[in-house]
């Protein structure tokens, strides 16, 4: 039972690093306009209707990192979009025709192409798929009292027995003394 307590310990303090690591890592990548990456995957979310109706406003993506010169006419990529209108902001559009280091893109539900075209430089990613469980994950994330009742309160109570477990080791050790 020794062995299973300290595992479990070792086990909830990685998990917490792990998150917290993850998690200003995401901070810092948004904070300077950037899409987080880990281990060369990123989710995003939908926020227009360029794509209908194969991608709708609100879906989530899986995006992974992709060497540009892999792309082909089709792919849907992610990229810092060139148009003034949404300048450096991420755009989601299929490639209609590469030529060198600049990629044509348009959105499906667009009757033209995009009048900016995009550098190689600028892709962020290839679509891997839809992520459609994040629609089930979405309103407990969005809702405070679920995000509270399912995120922070086991979180704080993990801490709370971290705290509790390090308070009473330093008293046996203070004991033994």
């Amino acid at each position: 039972m020794k062995y299973f307590k300290k595992a479990i310990t070792i086990f909830i303090n990685v998990l917490v690093f792990l998150v917290v690591i993850a998690a200003v890592f995401i901070m810092v990548n948004v904070m300077n306009n950037k899409i987080p990456s880990i281990a060369g995957y990123s989710m995003i979310r939908v926020v227009s209707g360029s794509m209908e109706p194969s991608i709708h406003i609100g879906d989530y993506l899986l995006i992974k990192k992709t060497d540009p010169e892999k792309l082909e006419n089709g792919d849907i990529i992610t990229f810092y979009s060139p148009d003034p209108a949404i300048l450096g902001k991420p755009n989601t559009h299929y490639i209609v025709e590469i030529n060198g280091d600049v990629i044509t893109t348009k959105g499906k539900a667009n009757s033209e192409v995009d009048e900016y075209k995009v550098s190689k430089q600028a892709v962020i990613g290839k679509m891997v798929t839809k992520l459609d469980f994040m629609k089930f994950i979405e309103p407990i994330i969005n809702n405070k009292l679920i995000f509270m009742l399912v995120i922070i309160v086991p979180l704080c109570i993990m801490i709370f027995f971290e705290v509790k477990s390090l308070t009473d080791k330093k008293e046996n050790k203070d004991e033994d003394s």
